[in-house]
């Protein structure tokens, strides 16, 4: 197992159970990868807000032999306020965010 830090844009994320959120990051050594923020849903995350389309500097563990890799920070970078507020916007970076997905 191995800890990397590297540059993320948040293109999906939903609730895991009570607390945490699995999310799909693009990164931009790593490709696209899935990792479980463990306890983001909390009021006192150490994540803050884990928003779509949020761009940051994303830590994490790497295995190898799974999918899912385990968050352990996110540092974030750029806001995606302005996005928002731009309906078109939203829906072009939506868009892409489905393409890469898939």
């Amino acid at each position: 197992m191995s800890t990397v830090s590297d540059e993320a844009i948040i293109l999906q994320a939903f609730p895991f159970g009570d607390t945490s959120r699995i999310l799909r990051l693009l990164t931009e050594r790593h490709g696209l990868r899935s990792v479980m923020a463990r306890g983001a849903l909390r009021p006192r995350s150490r994540f803050g807000s884990l928003e779509l389309f949020a761009e940051g500097i994303a830590t994490f563990h790497i295995r190898n032999t799974r999918e899912l890799q385990t968050l352990t920070g996110f540092d974030q970078t750029r806001s995606p306020h302005a996005l928002g507020a731009d309906l078109l916007r939203f829906a072009g970076a939506s868009l892409i965010a489905e393409i890469l997905i898939r």
